[in-house]
């Protein structure tokens, strides 16, 4: 009876290894710590699992035949997700450790030889991490039980009043913070932000991301305009990667002090912090810190496909900028849009050592299905103008729109007055009003056609789709009608 109680407190350790003298030696030297179960293959040790043995650490080598140490590791996700993985190889290439760790989602990398005792206290931390785990989701189904069914239902309790006052007066500015910076996106096809936010929002909920991570993430993605007010111009058309080494430096000087600024704000400084890693990458090549590995926060890699995304598809390219600045009016067909979403995601697959293995299949995954609007590339040409530029022409019009009372002049004009337009804010159209450009979702559905004046039930549903951000903030409308305006 003394012996099975004791057996009950050790934990159960799996130990896969392909070389048999080995494996006997680990058994005799841990055996004595822990419940012991050996397995000379991949499949050997799923079956064994498969079984009924639920082990709490899993020990593996990596090269063995049949199936290697990552396709096994990664398999007994499905039957044992919480165990602690360890892996124990020969090999010491810096990049396979890193490439190890990351698609098996390894506690640990040893290599052999390993000295005993320190085997010993390693794998007793990770019962003690897997205890941990094991405990947290005990917890967590305790609380479902008493009605408390999400994350944040947990921190009203935890949160002091002051506190949740803070976090929300916070969001709120961050909220009404996004929709300012928006205004700023000159040299974008689409809203920028809004896409971002919802691209990682997205898809941290497909990667079944806590109700405050994916708050968090919301919340940094909202902040990613703020970062490049302090740019340059010529940096607001590239990604810093694409910059010459010394642009590159002066980039990630001026990202660093704006996170910094930011940093001072206490309730949203996790929010910051992810912010901070969306030029990073897993291979170690981004900035400003070049963080590499692990230590790069899936919740920054999130934002960071969404960003580039966009950037790679919705952004004008430079040599396009010329004749924003100068025609002030850019045009994008379907075709090109297509086209730069094709490279879009050529790039992804050509730069998957970047991001976790589970987080760029999810995206690639959720791109497939079109799984969100913000997915679905229009159907339609996409029109850019220069704010600034159409400003200047609407002054030179008077800033009169054409539903204004115009005194009539005594004598007929000799020539048909030319037509002009003007972008106004939605929240200012009213009936009667006249489109000077079709109005269109970001899905591609036409809401009015060109030339079709307004009534009370179009400028309704067209606040609606702006509020809902289906459709842009700005709509064209004619300063002075055209002559054969339909009704």
């Amino acid at each position: 009876m003394e012996k099975k109680q004791e057996n009950a407190k050790k934990g159960n350790l799996l130990i896969v290894d392909d070389d048999i003298n080995f494996l006997k030696l680990l058994e005799v030297q841990l055996k004595k710590h822990f419940n012991i179960v050996c397995a000379r293959s991949g499949p050997e040790a799923l079956e064994i699992i498969q079984k009924g043995f639920v082990p709490g650490v899993i020990l593996s080598d990596l090269n063995m035949p049949i199936m290697n140490g990552i396709e096994f590791l990664k398999e007994t996700m499905k039957y044992v997700p919480h165990a602690i993985r360890i892996i124990l190889s020969a090999y010491a290439n810096p990049q396979e450790i890193i490439s190890a760790i990351n698609q098996s989602r390894a506690y640990m990398y040893l290599m052999k030889p390993v000295d005993q005792l320190q085997l010993i206290q390693i794998i007793k931390n990770a019962f003690e991490t897997h205890s941990l785990i094991v405990r947290n989701n005990q917890l967590l189904e305790t609380l479902k039980k008493i009605g408390i069914t999400e994350a944040k239902e947990v921190e009203v309790i935890t949160k002091s009043p002051q506190q949740q006052i803070a976090q929300k007066v916070a969001t709120e500015f961050v909220s009404a913070l996004q929709k300012i910076l928006s205004f700023s996106e000159k040299y974008y096809f689409t809203n920028h932000t809004s896409y971002v936010v919802a691209i990682s929002k997205a898809l941290a909920e497909a990667l079944k991301f806590s109700d405050r991570t994916i708050e968090e993430i919301v919340i940094a993605a909202s902040l990613i305009n703020i970062t490049t007010l302090a740019m340059p111009k010529r940096f607001h058309l590239y990604d810093p990667y694409d910059l010459e080494q010394a642009d590159r430096k002066f980039y990630y000087k001026l990202f660093t002090e704006t996170i910094g600024c930011l940093e001072t704000v206490s309730t949203i400084k996790g929010s910051v912090t992810i912010l901070s890693q969306i030029w990073e990458n897993r291979a170690g090549s981004g900035g400003p810190k070049q963080i590499e590995g692990i230590n790069f926060l899936p919740e920054a890699q999130v934002i960071s496909i969404a960003n580039l995304y966009h950037n790679k598809v919705y952004r004008i390219q430079p040599f396009h900028a010329p004749k924003l600045e100068e025609d002030g009016l850019v045009v994008q067909t379907k075709e090109e849009t297509f086209e730069r979403h094709n490279e879009a995601i050529k790039f992804f697959y050509r730069r998957a050592n970047w991001y976790e293995n589970d987080i760029i299949n999810t995206f690639q995954d959720m791109v497939k299905k079109r799984a969100i609007p913000e997915l679905i590339f229009p159907k339609t040409n996409l029109v850019l103008r220069n704010f600034d530029l159409r400003t200047y022409k609407s002054l030179e019009a008077e800033d009169v729109l054409f539903e204004d009372k115009i005194e009539e002049k005594s004598e007929p004009a000799a020539e048909e007055p030319q037509t002009l337009e003007r972008e106004i804010r939605v929240e200012k159209l009213k009936p009667g009003m006249i489109v000077a450009q079709n109005v269109v979702t970001k899905t591609g559905v036409l809401i009015v056609r060109q030339d079709n004046k307004l009534d009370e039930v179009l400028v309704d549903n067209i606040k609606y789709l702006a509020e809902a951000g289906l459709i842009p903030n700005v709509i064209s409308v004619y300063v002075i009608p055209p002559p054969k305006a339909s009704g």
